[in-house]
């Protein structure tokens, strides 16, 4: 029969029917599938199937992705690009999620650090007022508590007990000053009580098995002393106003935070090891009540309580003390909100621990904050409590913030 007949063309000699079909072309030249993005393409990942971070079928469109401004199934957020510390991280996790809470039942925070092999060190103090232990341990980046290799049954609770990341610590037991480099004890100080009784003291390790101790009376007096690495006390001032906070630089010198007899002002005022001033700056500080100072290795971070109450005043200094910028925070009125906490992220940003008090309601809110503007603020979920809490920045980049709940010590990490 003629094939003409049938009105079915033949089929040609080296055609093959292979049941799948070949590749679109979008233009002269293209073909959607190579996983090459042509000139009339928008995208080319080879699969084109619409999946999440991929490419729509026809090559003519993205698929859903991070920082497409466009919060798909999977993400927390998304501003529209892919950027982190401004809200929203690279991978579309908001900053403020928590990625874990640990818990240390019958115990709470008294510090915390970075070690060098990139765990962190907790010191942990019991909460029975009745029972004198302090415990100093590791705790894992998975918010697992290790083993504490170190036990003290002779540290009242309240006293400090201060972590330097060389592993050196120091432990105030009111009527004494110990120094230990990891598990071995160094030396061991009487402190003398000045007349009348101290009623305030801070006690910083130094990277060298030293250490510093500030200290303020009832009569309005405030000093702060050197020890070296033996234990000696190498020096003391006397200084020009109310210590407010004391920490440890970068470079071992001691960094006080003091307020001065000026109107409105605090003083910044760097000792080295010998004695000397390596630098003192002010900073206008309004109606300055009560101050946090923790030092960086870009300089230093500061904030500090009105007298009134209502808000609270942060600030970021450079290496040599001098103001950077300065921000305030709180709506006043009848919420009561201040700085509980506060360290200095890699590129300068602020992260601020606050409490906030609106009438007989009490909540605590961790905030972001770059060149004097909020950029993020997320409210911490009750019943944690952070009254004496501690926030550092972890060798991944993360969030910790260390307080405590009705049953004892709580850490939580959560994107910056």
């Amino acid at each position: 029969m003629d094939s003409s007949s049938t009105g079915v063309e033949p089929a040609s000699e080296d055609s093959t029917d292979t049941g799948v079909a070949e590749s679109s072309s979008t233009g002269s030249g293209t073909v959607c599938g190579d996983g090459q993005v042509d000139e009339d393409e928008v995208c080319d990942d080879g699969t084109n199937d619409g999946r999440y971070g991929g490419c729509q079928p026809g090559c003519g469109a993205f698929a859903p992705a991070c920082g497409d401004g466009n919060t798909d199934d999977g993400e927390g957020c998304d501003d529209g690009n892919t950027e982190d510390g401004d809200g929203c991280n690279a991978e579309c996790v908001a900053s403020g999620t928590v990625l874990w809470t640990t818990s240390a039942p019958g115990w709470e925070v008294v510090d915390l650090v970075n070690l060098p092999d990139g765990q962190v060190q907790v010191a942990l103090s019991n909460a029975d007022l009745q029972v004198d232990e302090l415990s100093i341990g590791p705790l894992s980046l998975d918010g697992e508590f290790g083993d504490a290799p170190l036990v003290f049954d002779d540290v009242a609770t309240g006293w400090t007990a201060d972590l330097h990341g060389s592993g050196h610590f120091v432990l105030n037991r009111g009527g004494e000053l110990s120094s230990y480099d990891q598990d071995s004890a160094l030396w061991t100080f009487e402190l003398p009580f000045f007349p009348p009784l101290t009623t305030e003291r801070s006690s910083v390790a130094s990277g060298d098995g030293g250490a510093f101790t500030g200290f303020r009376d009832y009569q309005g007096g405030s000093h702060v002393r050197r020890f070296d690495p033996s234990g000696a006390s190498a020096w003391q001032f006397d200084l020009p106003g109310d210590l407010l906070a004391l920490d440890v630089a970068t470079n071992g010198s001691a960094l006080a935070l003091v307020s001065t007899p000026l109107e409105d002002q605090l003083a910044v005022t760097s000792y080295l090891n010998d004695g000397e001033v390596e630098f003192s700056s002010e900073i206008t500080a309004q109606d300055a009540f009560s101050g946090v100072l923790r030092a960086s290795s870009a300089g230093g971070a500061v904030c500090w309580r009105r007298e009134d109450g209502d808000t609270y005043d942060v600030a970021t200094l450079s290496d040599r003390g001098l103001l950077s910028w300065s921000g305030s925070f709180g709506d006043g009125g009848r919420r009561t909100t201040y700085c509980v906490d506060v360290t200095m992220l890699e590129g300068g940003d602020l992260a601020v621990l606050e409490r906030v008090i609106d009438g007989f309601a009490v909540s605590f809110a961790l905030r972001r904050v770059s060149d004097g503007a909020s950029i993020w603020e997320v409210e911490l979920e009750p019943p944690v409590s952070f009254a004496a809490g501690r926030v550092i920045q972890d060798s991944e980049g993360k969030l910790l913030v260390a307080g405590r709940n009705s049953e004892g010590a709580v850490v939580m990490r959560l994107e910056p």
